[in-house]
């Protein structure tokens, strides 16, 4: 995003106003979602050392909008290039991450499992759907916890980059320009396609895929901020961000 065009928090909002409201321009956000902003930061940050996310008119946008579907967006407006992220998606991350590490045979090597319990609550709500931050249950191991957090943290990370390969890969430029009402790409559409469009979207998602695949490895080597661990050098393989 070119930093002196005040307007692009306009054009994101306009471009995805059918889904859900911005990430700012909600109270939701600044309840229940506690944490958020960072996360922004670091994808944007993220993004900022990809030459591909950079089009026309400077560096990819990315932002959140409120909306508890597990789903993103990546489109063109313009000459702007805009990728959205369901807060549901989040939510979904960071839950499933948390229970996951709760699970005393889930990575039994990291921490020390036997701490751990999973409540059969909880997995139910996580299969109902029923994503919510006051619903998180957390790993009582603080080796455990933070892997979780760094899990969640990477799984944001290859998500946002996926939209990345979108853009560099020109799918929705490609939408626009057979059909000016398909210009938004969503990664789970709600109506069904015929064989041909689904061998036509395997085929984006694939190569969105190898984009981000490449990408969020890179990204150990190119962010300076350094994520929370705690003093277990088995860690060091599930942490992405390096000094």
């Amino acid at each position: 995003m070119n930093a002196s065009d005040g307007r692009i928090d306009q054009i994101f909002a306009e471009a995805f106003k059918e889904y859900g409201p911005p990430f700012d321009r909600t109270p939701y956000f600044e309840v229940e979602s506690a944490g958020l902003p960072e996360i922004r930061a670091l994808l944007r940050h993220a993004l900022s050392h990809q030459w591909r996310a950079y089009g026309e008119r400077g560096l990819i946008h990315l932002d959140f909008i409120h909306n508890q579907s597990f789903n993103a967006l990546a489109t063109r407006s313009g000459d702007h290039e805009l990728i959205a992220i369901f807060s549901g998606a989040l939510q979904a991350i960071y839950q499933f991450w948390f229970f996951f590490m709760c699970d005393p045979l889930a990575m039994p090597y990291i921490g020390d499992p036997t701490k751990e319990s999973t409540e059969r609550a909880f997995a139910a709500a996580i299969r109902r759907g029923d994503f919510h931050p006051a619903a998180l249950q957390h790993p009582h191991d603080e080796t455990r916890y933070v892997a979780a957090q760094n899990l969640a943290l990477v799984t944001c990370f290859v998500l946002a980059n996926h939209e990345v390969g979108h853009i560099a890969s020109c799918h929705p430029h490609y939408l626009q320009a057979i059909s000016p009402q398909r210009g938004v790409y969503e990664e789970l559409p709600a109506m069904s396609k015929s064989i041909r469009a689904q061998k036509l979207r395997q085929a984006m998602e694939l190569e969105a895929d190898e984009y981000a695949g490449g990408a969020s490895f890179q990204c150990r080597f190119a962010l300076k901020v350094e994520l929370r661990l705690p003093s277990n050098p088995v860690l060091s393989d599930f942490c992405p961000i390096e000094d």
